[in-house]
This record gives C-alpha cells, structure tokens and sequence, in this order.
C-alpha cells in the first residue's frame, strides 16, 4: 500500500480486492456473444448525486467523454492501421442518477463499461462489503490480465493483477482500496489479452471515490479533474496497465499532465475492442 501521500490512480497491480469474509464464486456465466457490435456503451451510475460536488452537468460529462474517445483516431503519432481500426467504433456515455436494476447487471455485455460514482463518507459509504457485492453483480472473475507496450520491437507484455502481496487475484486488494485515501479510483477490465475460454472477456468494473477526487481542490479545477480519473480508470477498464509519464501514470500529478493515451497505448486498445466485438 502506499505510504507517500500522494494520490494514486487506482492500480491495476494493487488496487482490486481481496475480501476474506466469505468464499466467492471464481468462476461465472459467460456473457452472451457480442454478434461484432462496435458500440461502447459507458454507463454512470451515481444513485448517491455525487456529480454535483465535482461541478460537471451530466450532459457536460457526457459530451467532453465522447468527445475524447472520438479524438483517439486522430492522435498524431498513431499508426494508419490503429486509427482505421479505432474509427469503426463508437463510444456512448450514459448517466444515471441510481443503480442499475439487477436485470440491467444481468443484461450487460461486452461493450458495456459500468462506472460507480461511490463515497468513502456517510451511511452509504463504500465498504469491502459492498465493493464484493458490486464484484459479484459484475461477474468479475478472479484473474485479469492487464498490457503494456513500450516499443515497437517488443510485443506487448501482460500482467496478471495482483495485490500489494503479489497474489494473483482481482479479490485480494479491497480493503487496500477502501482504506486507502489517496486511491481515487480503480478501473477492472475483461481478459482482452488472454481469454481463458471459460471467463469471458466481457466482464469489467469501474468505481470513482468522488469524495477523494474533489477533496482540497478548487472549484474551477474539479471537472477536469474528474475527468482524467475518469479517462485513466477506463483506460484500465480497456486492459492498459500503468506506464510512467503518460495518462495511465500511477500518480495522479502526472496523469493530469496527459490529455490522451500513447501511441503504444492506443495499439492496445485497437486490440482489445477488436477483441471484444470478435467475441
């Protein structure tokens, strides 16, 4: 766990979450196929109205989100193959002022990225308890693999995701996260890299502590902000891992110094929704 001080994105190598109290199921229903769907549908989930402490309309997030995603094809540096690819997707982003019903979480599939507005304050506050349950609604299996890519002469290199004590599972790390403070968010993404044939790729799950997002910051700063937890914990979400000096950079100083993926980032990612909408 980490013992700076300073804010962390949430970690794909620390983050997830080991609950202990009782045995979860480790393996779940596949998803139904996603028939070549190319349409990524972000869903916001915010049933406490915490949107409001961030200063960001609904329809403001929603726009700028879209907005960025769109922007992904036409990043300079990227590859004419990357961007032809990147182009034939679309990304939607949804708000909704509650919970999703348990038939929506039952009907959820490959192209769908669920985001949990949560709090680390109150009655409602975030617990281990309620994070498993979310990870149990969610069907996320117990291992996940996120990539990373620093060259062209190497290929990719995935990772499983542990916890601080290098256990290889999504559910050994959530008190980590609960507890920790400077964590302002985490980001689980399906098996894109590595599909097992028995979980399937479309399982993922974000939350956003949106206490600790705004906690000691101005007004003016708190919807872009936001907005790059919100881009750094989907880019987790779409199988990146953390890479230094760029938006999926662990500590959030240096993230809020990105305004898009990498080159090497954006490969993955044409790789993963090509993945996902293969499946």
């Amino acid at each position: 766990m980490d013992t700076s001080g300073k804010r962390k994105m949430g970690s794909t190598t620390r983050w997830l979450m080991g609950l202990g109290r009782k045995e979860v199921p480790k393996i779940f229903v596949p998803c139904s196929p996603n028939k070549g769907s190319q349409a990524v549908a972000i869903r916001l989930f915010d049933r406490k109205g915490l949107l409001g402490d961030t200063g960001l309309s609904a329809l403001a997030l929603k726009t700028q989100l879209e907005a960025f995603f769109r922007q992904m094809a036409s990043t300079p540096t990227i590859l004419p193959a990357v961007k032809q690819i990147l182009e034939t997707f679309t990304f939607t982003v949804s708000y909704f002022d509650r919970d999703p019903t348990k038939q929506e979480r039952e009907d959820m599939a490959v192209m769908d990225f669920p985001v949990y507005f949560e709090s680390t304050e109150g009655p409602s506050r975030i617990t281990t308890g309620s994070l498993e349950e979310l990870l149990v609604f969610h069907k996320i299996p117990e291992k996940a693999f996120v990539a990373k890519q620093l060259t062209d002469e190497l290929p990719p290199v995935t990772l499983f995701i542990t916890d601080g004590a290098g256990n290889q599972s999504t559910y050994k790390a959530a008190e980590e996260f609960v507890g920790n403070e400077t964590a302002l968010g985490l980001g689980i993404p399906g098996n894109y890299f590595k599909p097992d044939g028995v979980q399937h790729i479309c399982r993922k799950l974000g939350v956003i502590k949106i206490d600790r997002v705004v906690f000691n910051i101005v007004q003016a700063r708190r919807p872009q902000r936001l907005l790059q937890v919100l881009k750094h914990e989907l880019g987790h979400m779409l199988g990146l891992a953390h890479i230094p000096g760029t938006l999926m950079d662990e500590d959030y100083d240096n993230v809020q110094e990105h305004a898009m993926y990498s080159r090497f980032q954006l490969q993955l990612l044409s790789t993963a929704l090509t993945n996902m909408s293969k499946s």
